[in-house]
């Protein structure tokens, strides 16, 4: 059997837009791969700032840790000055008495002196 001329052009024609489906189709898959890179980039991207937040995080509970611990050692600097303030305290007072005392056995001996 003989080909007609169209016979010819029509399978041409059916080898083009076969190409260019295949074409398309190359180009689809490369723009889903570039898509895919790109999410892979932006999740990178984003495991990286939760890193750096959880490392800014973990410093701030340190800092506020050494805060909490600076801030019990000078409350318990002031509870010994308090108890020192109070030690000094007994002692004048005993000193007090003492000296009362004396001044009495002075006052005694002055009186059995006359």
């Amino acid at each position: 059997m003989e080909k007609s001329p169209n016979q010819g052009c029509e399978g041409a024609i059916r080898e083009s837009r076969m190409e260019s489906r295949e074409n398309e189709m190359e180009s689809m898959e490369s723009r889903m791969e570039s898509r895919e890179s790109r999410m892979e980039s932006i999740e990178s991207r984003m495991e990286i700032k939760e890193s750096e937040m959880e490392r800014t995080e973990s410093r701030m509970e340190s800092r506020e840790s050494r805060m909490e611990i600076k801030e019990s050692e000078m409350e318990s600097m002031e509870s010994r000055m308090e108890i020192k303030e109070s030690e000094v305290e007994s002692m004048e007072s005993r000193m007090e008495i003492k000296e009362s005392e004396v001044e009495s056995r002075e006052s005694r001996m002055e009186i059995k002196e006359k």
